[in-house]
């Protein structure tokens, strides 16, 4: 596996080094997306759940 990456590397033309920043970059590009996913989907929560608090509040409190 390791001379099939080199062979690889050698043909794109970089090195260890550099493939190994570009991983780390897409890494943490990932986790940044997958942080962002989150965010979205607790904001979207929060949302509703005041949309609800706010209806309820509207009846006079009274579900």
């Amino acid at each position: 596996m390791e001379e099939l990456l080199k062979l690889v590397l050698d043909k794109v033309g970089k090195t260890p080094e550099e493939f190994e920043r570009e991983v780390e970059e897409l890494k943490d590009e990932t986790d940044a997306a997958k942080t962002l996913q989150r965010i979205e989907q607790q904001q979207a929560e929060t949302s509703a759940m005041l949309l609800d608090f706010m209806e309820y509040m509207a009846t006079g409190g009274t579900v």
